[in-house]
């Protein structure tokens, strides 16, 4: 865990933090306060993981987050394939804590990319469909005398 930023410091010691996780862990033990000090802790287990993940794999989730953010109009700023790392913008495509909690536990960084690129796909799949909807909706009433079954002034050309 990385210390980012102390947000505000109180009178007695306390301190409000931001944190960055580094690499993942397993928390082996807990405790609210450690001794005489103000802050939890406790004792952890670091994971190794398996970083077996082609760079045809990593490109296809570099290409939906782009899709993503696309569809989102969100400012996408480009990310070189050789340092993109998925912990950089996981927190930033949709999943639920439960879907971050399961990639978590996933040893393999391939299991990892397939499961990202699964849920853009169907993110994406669900945002195309909403822009269709609302496509539509802006059209209600464009069409309100069309006459599908009139073909009086139909030509080929």
């Amino acid at each position: 865990v990385q210390l980012v930023e102390i947000v505000n410091t109180y009178e007695g010691g306390e301190m409000d933090v931001v944190c960055v996780g580094r690499q993942v862990f397993k928390i082996l033990s807990f405790e609210n306060e450690i001794g005489d000090k103000l802050y939890p802790g406790g004792n952890v287990e670091f994971l190794e993981g398996i970083n077996d993940a082609t760079d045809e794999l990593k490109k296809k989730v570099l290409d939906g987050i782009r899709t993503l953010y696309d569809l989102m109009d969100v400012p996408f700023t480009p990310i070189p394939l050789d340092k993109f790392n998925m912990y950089m913008l996981i927190h930033k495509i949709g999943l639920s804590y439960e879907q971050e909690y399961q990639l978590l536990q996933m040893p393999k960084e391939s299991d990892r990319f397939r499961f990202i690129h699964s849920h853009l796909l169907g993110t994406i799949a669900v945002l195309k469909e909403v822009n269709r909807a609302k496509g539509t909706i802006k059209m209600n009433g464009d069409f309100k005398n069309f006459d599908p079954l009139d073909f009086e002034d139909f030509t080929i050309s």
